[in-house]
């Protein structure tokens, strides 16, 4: 995660709160637990589905000045998947 000031959020930093800002109790993670499904829907509807349509997006161009600590070869440009090419044209 990122502030609004550029700076990279680490996750031990992430804490959970209201709309107001109000602190919130940590709910415990159900990663790697067995949840039983049940809601209004049946579970195989939720759990049935096909991919028919992938999209790639390309920019035309990217305003590397724009985006805090981004730059052409620079590590952290590279370990958020932001790979800077040269323009076509230069």
């Amino acid at each position: 995660y990122f502030a609004a000031d550029g700076r990279q959020v680490e996750a031990s930093e992430l804490a959970p709160v209201d709309d107001a800002g109000t602190p919130l109790p940590l709910v415990p993670s159900t990663l790697g637990v067995e949840q039983q499904l049940a809601g209004p829907i049946d579970p195989k509807e939720l759990l049935d589905v096909g991919i028919t349509t992938i999209y790639r997006l390309t920019p035309e161009s990217i305003d590397v000045a724009s985006v805090p600590g981004v730059e052409e070869g620079n590590e952290k440009s590279e370990r958020m998947g932001l790979f800077i090419a040269p323009d076509a044209d230069d």
